[in-house]
């Protein structure tokens, strides 16, 4: 087991089952322009799908409709790095380091949710953030990904409240200090 690993598992709880690996069909490479539409059908699909769990219809439906915002997705995600994992051919997963010290994105597809693929593509985004010199992450986590970057070694900086189309939806400052 590597050294990641065994600090992934290390902060578990006794009773929580470790992650399962991924499999080899994942593969993992940089976004480029043209994964734009893809990529916000993905965000649509990963906040109604999986965002429902825990927020309400209506925090849902605006939280879902920045992906109407194809243009804007296709200029954020070409800053920083983006990372997209895809399972047999299929986009499965995307996250965002931008800045150097802060995760921007990170979003499943419930059909590939708690295998392991987002705490991949996090790895590699933290890997990225310590080679560019990073000695803190920033994260806005929502209900659904704040228990993963707790995993990850986040802790709660403060609640926060944002708003999307008149709605008001809970969030959560995290950060989590980098070992060197």
């Amino acid at each position: 087991m590597s050294e990641r690993e065994n600090r992934a598992t290390a902060e578990m709880p006794p009773d929580a089952k470790p992650v399962p690996s991924i499999t080899p069909a994942v593969t993992i490479r940089r976004y480029k322009p043209e994964d734009a539409e893809d990529i916000s059908e993905l965000y649509r699909k990963s906040v109604t799908e999986i965002g429902i769990e825990r927020y309400s219809k209506a925090e849902v439906d605006a939280w879902s409709s920045y992906a109407d915002e194809v243009e804007e997705i296709r200029y954020k995600l070409t800053g920083g790095l983006t990372l997209i994992a895809e399972v047999g051919g299929r986009m499965a997963a995307f996250g965002q380091l931008k800045p150097a010290n802060r995760i921007e994105f990170l979003y499943t597809l419930k059909d590939f949710s708690r295998m392991g693929i987002a705490t991949a593509i996090y790895m590699r985004l933290e890997d990225a953030a310590i080679a560019a010199g990073a000695e803190v992450l920033h994260t806005d986590a929502s209900r659904i990904s704040r228990p993963l970057f707790e995993k990850m070694g986040f802790f709660l900086v403060e609640a926060v409240i944002e708003e999307r189309k008149g709605v008001k939806i809970e969030c959560f400052s995290m950060k989590k200090e980098l070992l060197r």
